[in-house]
């Protein structure tokens, strides 16, 4: 399911709305997701989504960006635009790329990790080729993801600015 808190990780989600629609949201920018479209949040983005309709059916994909190395600057750097593509059903090749790296997740066959990799890279560059982006704001990841391993950690105290600036030696404005 398409969850409705706010999240963050460092894979790459791909959804492809089949049927309904969602309002999904990635570093604040909000878009409505209905059938044949595609939302895709990057690595250490901010992002969840909202049901628009019952039931809302789609696949979704959580990929490393360590399959696509290829592909690593634009993930160090860059962000969409929008995070939303219309209409990604009516591309055969997006489409051909994700049901290849469904099938992949179900099979254990000797080479379905390389032929997952080969659908990534089909995926992500059809995507590139329609997107637009733009550089992402300067963070340090290593810390951000230092602060969301303390959260975890300590989920059950009483966190708070002060106790994770503490206990990570970096300053409460910076976090």
């Amino acid at each position: 399911a398409l969850s409705p808190t706010p999240h963050v990780h460092n894979h790459i989600e791909i959804v492809l709305m089949e049927a309904g629609s969602t309002v999904a949201t990635a570093d604040l920018i909000d878009v409505t997701v209905e059938k044949g479209d595609l939302f895709i949040a990057f690595p250490n983005q901010v992002h969840y989504y909202i049901d628009k309709e019952r039931p809302a059916t789609h696949s979704i994909l959580m990929v490393s960006p360590d399959m696509t190395p290829e592909f690593s600057r634009i993930f160090k750097t860059m962000i969409p635009k929008t995070p939303l593509m219309k209409n990604a059903m009516d591309n055969s090749r997006i489409l051909t790329a994700i049901k290849g790296m469904l099938e992949c997740r179900s099979s254990n066959g000797e080479y379905a990790e390389t032929e997952a990799r080969g659908c990534m890279l089909i995926l992500l560059s059809e995507l590139f080729r329609n997107l637009e982006f733009t550089e992402k704001a300067a963070l340090d990841h290593d810390i951000v993801k230092d602060i969301i391993a303390y959260c975890y950690d300590n989920y059950s105290s009483d966190i708070s600015l002060q106790s994770i600036a503490a206990n990570l030696h970096i300053s409460r404005c910076y976090i």
